[in-house]
């Protein structure tokens, strides 16, 4: 039933159909797109498993509009692995890490929903320049799994992702060095994916990278609705806001 709502929810949408100017890197396609001339900052974008939608558009909007960020979306198979996923995430950070323009000095990741189950499991082994920060932003990430027992196989990384965030996950690779992860938690009922099921709790404090600062989000945001004003406020202030106001 849970498959079957998510699912109901909207096709897989690509990048490009949403967005067909959008850079996009994915793993058939590895190639970083080239960043703009004096850039410091250039920002990840990796989409949840419904694809790329609406929620990203004052995002790009604002990104477009700031003279020192550039981006590019990382787009994943959500029928394909986590593990697959996070994978391809993991090689094409550590050339964005390592190659782009010396004027670059962060790079922030933006995961939403179980995005952010894959940049947190993509930053595990990552080398970061000392010169260099990563930064993981993760918003409405369900890192414990979405409906927990007694249905559910433990940290299925391997399994197709639609159905395997379904699951229940426990372990998470520690930030390595220079990598700092800022969670941005949602909360149900306004965010339907953050549902309790069986006293398992999909977004617990425990779960996920080690360290993570958690900035719980005020309820009045669903899902989708937080993702352009995290953008907007990180541009704006150029740190992660503590409070995002509706």
């Amino acid at each position: 039933m849970l498959l079957m709502l998510l699912m109901t929810g909207g096709c897989v949408t690509h990048v490009r159909d949403r967005c067909p100017t959008c850079p996009v890197v994915e793993g058939s396609h590895p190639a970083l797109p080239r960043v703009r001339a004096g850039v410091t900052r250039l920002f990840v974008i990796v989409p949840g498993v419904l694809g790329y939608g609406w929620e990203w558009d004052d995002a790009v909007q604002a990104l477009l509009r700031s003279p020192g960020a550039d981006f590019f979306v990382f787009w994943w198979n959500p029928w394909g692995s986590l593990e697959r996923a996070s994978r391809d995430l993991r090689t094409t950070l550590g050339s964005a890490l390592w190659q782009t323009p010396a004027s670059v000095k962060q790079v922030i990741v933006i995961g939403h929903s179980v995005g952010g189950m894959v940049a947190a499991l993509a930053i595990g082994g990552l080398l970061v320049p000392r010169d260099r920060r990563l930064q993981v932003i993760t918003i409405g990430a369900p890192f414990g799994g979405m409906l927990g027992p007694p249905f559910s196989l433990d940290d299925a990384w391997r399994s197709p992702a639609m159905m395997s965030v379904m699951g229940t996950f426990r372990s998470y690779p520690d930030p390595p060095r220079g990598v700092e992860v800022v969670e941005y938690v949602t909360s149900f009922p306004s965010d339907p994916v953050m549902q309790p099921r069986y006293g398992h709790l999909v977004a617990p404090p425990g779960i996920g990278p080690r360290g993570a600062r958690r900035i719980a989000v005020d309820p009045k945001f669903d899902h989708n609705k937080i993702v352009s004003k995290v953008v907007i406020g990180i541009l704006s202030g150029g740190v992660p806001p503590e409070k995002i106001q509706p």
